[in-house]
């Protein structure tokens, strides 16, 4: 009769609710995201141990690139792990402008070299662009140190020695994993699938579950389960 019928469709409205809740309750403990494209391998694991991605930094675009002018006027584009999309021939990973359309590579970037940069941090080290007056290829020392409150931003370029650039950016891309769990609260492991991707799992006992086709990555302590985002290591 009528009145069932309307009891069926509560209780079926009832069940995808409950449904929909336990799906957003899985989904803050476990989450899953595909990790940033790049045309080079893009994370580093210090001599430490602890391991970073630097995939968010990589720009698909030139409006997308970090940029900074020197003292000279000269604008300085930067991507990461890639190619720029200024106009410098053959393209490098840090393109040089100057007025009058002059543009110097300054450093190709399949030179790409990681180095550990202080505790919390990294340094990218392009070589071999564009000739300089000295007859030396330029360079480019780029220092990205950890800054959770900024997803990336150049604070200051020098050239203390002739055509070789030294490049400082703060970004939230750089600061590390520790590989070591908390001392009380959850534990957000890290891991990479064979597909190239990353998962993480949030844990409460203070370790990291071994999961099948997967590499451990590392960890790091969180108050809460919502706080463990892929997007942070």
């Amino acid at each position: 009769d009528m009145f069932q019928f309307q009891k069926n469709i509560i209780l079926t409205q009832m069940k995808v609710v409950f449904l929909l809740l336990l799906l957003c309750l899985i989904s803050v403990s476990f989450c899953y995201e595909q990790k940033q494209e790049t045309p080079v391998p893009c994370t580093y694991t210090d001599s430490e141990g602890n391991f970073y991605d630097l995939s968010p930094l990589y720009a698909t675009s030139l409006s997308d690139e970090l940029n900074i002018s020197d003292e000279f006027h000269h604008d300085f584009y930067i991507n990461i792990c890639g190619e720029s999309h200024q106009e410098c021939f053959p393209p490098n990973g840090v393109c040089q402008s100057a007025p009058l359309d002059k543009f110097w590579g300054c450093g190709d970037a399949d030179s790409l070299e990681f180095s550990d940069f202080n505790s919390d941090g990294v340094t990218i080290t392009y070589e071999d662009g564009s000739q300089c007056p000295n007859a030396q290829p330029r360079k480019s020392i780029i220092n990205i140190s950890c800054n959770p409150n900024n997803e990336g931003k150049v604070t200051s370029i020098d050239e203390n020695e002739q055509c070789v650039y030294t490049i400082n950016i703060s970004s939230s891309a750089a600061c590390p994993i520790t590989n070591e769990p908390p001392a009380s609260g959850n534990l957000c492991c890290a891991y990479e699938t064979d597909k190239d991707d990353y998962i993480s799992i949030c844990t409460s006992d203070g370790s990291c579950p071994l999961i099948k086709n997967t590499d451990y990555v590392g960890s790091y302590g969180v108050s809460n389960c919502s706080d463990c985002k892929i997007r942070n290591f």
